[in-house]
């Protein structure tokens, strides 16, 4: 009976795009789900610690501003000064971690001028080595951490992303790349 065939082919094809749509979830959740996992890194630290690069450069933005006022007491540093606040605007308004990274260098830049103009006016103080110290530390922590997170996203980008299924359903909305902190 051909009817009988026509509704056997329409049940497997049914049955076809069920399995598809179903391991096409289930692979967007999973990627989802680890990729979600590697962004928590930024704010929690690759090892879990609770403490990464998003503290740390909240951090800088904290010590840059504490410097900022200590140099305020002392005149001829306006520009630097003002250099430095546009820095702090700049990471803070930042959105994605390549803008975070290029804001923060700004600020480094920034933070250096302004040691520099300070070491040259002649003005010293134990608080102010003490914070540019904390920023300089932080600096160097976020460089560390940095390379564990961007080793996560890489992996996760080129493993993940690029293996078998996720790489044959690719599908318009599918998972996004990470973005490295770089």
């Amino acid at each position: 009976d051909m009817n009988l065939f026509g509704n056997r082919l329409f049940a497997l094809a049914m049955a076809l795009v069920l399995v598809a749509s179903g391991t096409l979830f289930g692979v967007h959740r999973s990627t989802d789900a680890v990729g979600e996992k590697i962004e928590t890194m930024f704010y929690e630290g690759v090892d879990g610690s609770g403490y990464g690069i998003a503290g740390d450069l909240t951090d800088r933005l904290d010590y840059s501003q504490y410097l900022c006022k200590i140099a305020g007491g002392f005149s001829g540093l306006e520009e630097q000064i003002e250099a430095v606040q546009d820095a702090r605007l700049d990471l803070d308004t930042a959105s994605g971690h390549h803008e975070q990274f290029t804001a923060n260098e700004a600020l480094t830049d920034a933070v250096y001028a302004l040691d520099a103009a300070m070491t040259q006016a002649g003005y010293a103080s134990e608080e102010w080595e003490r914070y540019l110290n904390n920023f300089d530390s932080d600096g160097m922590t976020i460089t560390h951490e940095a390379e564990k997170f961007n080793a996560q996203v890489r992996d996760y980008n080129s493993g993940i992303l690029g293996g078998f299924p996720v790489n044959v359903l690719r599908v318009p909305a599918a998972v996004e790349e990470l973005e490295e902190f770089a």
